[in-house]
């Protein structure tokens, strides 16, 4: 019986299996990685800041090696913007040039 009196058991086979909580946690910060970089961008078009960027990781011993080959690289803000992050726990960003 839950707490309301009822008993919901029946209930659970409708009830979608929720992934562990590392899965929401990974997906929840690379949405608000992904959403912290765009809104950079649209302060740059604001800001009138041009098209190049650099690439920045953390340049520390935790630094995947998929981002790695990116530190310090110049691209477009197009480009770094689809780029980052690149996998999960990703720490890059990318500053004006």
């Amino acid at each position: 019986k839950s707490a309301l009196g009822g008993d919901f058991s029946s209930l659970s086979a409708y009830i979608p299996k929720i992934p562990n909580a590392r899965v929401i946690k990974e997906n929840v910060l690379a949405h608000v990685i992904k959403s912290f970089n765009r809104a950079k961008i649209d302060i740059f078009n604001k800001l009138g800041i041009g098209e190049q960027v650099i690439y920045k990781t953390r340049n520390d011993e935790k630094v995947s090696s998929i981002c790695r080959g990116f530190h310090d690289r110049p691209m477009t803000r197009d480009k770094a913007q689809q780029l980052i992050p690149q996998h999960v726990n990703c720490r890059c960003t990318f500053v004006p040039t």
